[in-house]
């Protein structure tokens, strides 16, 4: 594009979602027209500027139905992509895990796959036949039971 057509195209307003106002408004301006309409006869002076006016309102009612339309298409559009995403995680989950069953669930060849393995046991002492579990250690004394017992519980 050069310096010139880019100065001679004007800059587009922002899209915003329709309101109930931009609604009003059309349904206001057809409203005008309308009226005038009725009362050309009588005002004759306005007849060009009412055919101006009127041919906007109609673009305005057209983009407005339009777009509605394509508000319609991207809500049916999203709803399938919504379900397909579900379904798509459900098949994934399955496929992790017949990959992770099939290859086990540690093992490095997962990462062929883009799926990380899972973590290794955390010390080499407890795979070289260490105790797993710290021993207990001596139970304490036991206490006399408390005497009062204790008041009920109220869930609200």
């Amino acid at each position: 594009m050069t310096k010139d057509k880019a100065k001679a195209e004007p800059e587009l307003p922002r899209v915003r979602p329709i309101s109930k106002s931009v609604a009003a408004t059309a349904t206001n301006w057809r409203t005008l027209v309308n009226n005038i309409r009725e009362h050309l006869p009588d005002i004759p002076h306005l007849t060009a500027e009412h055919a101006e006016f009127e041919r906007l309102v109609v673009r305005v009612e057209s983009s407005l139905a339009e777009q509605n339309t394509l508000q319609g298409r991207i809500s049916v559009l999203i709803r399938g992509r919504v379900v397909d995403l579900e379904q798509g995680r459900e098949m994934r989950s399955r496929l992790v895990a017949l990959l992770q069953g099939r290859l086990g669930s540690k093992s490095e060849s997962l990462r062929l796959f883009g799926l990380k393995p899972r973590k290794r046991s955390k010390t080499r002492k407890q795979i070289e036949g260490e105790p797993q579990m710290p021993e207990p250690e001596e139970p304490a004394p036991e206490e006399s039971p408390p005497t009062a017992t204790p008041p009920d519980i109220v869930i609200r």
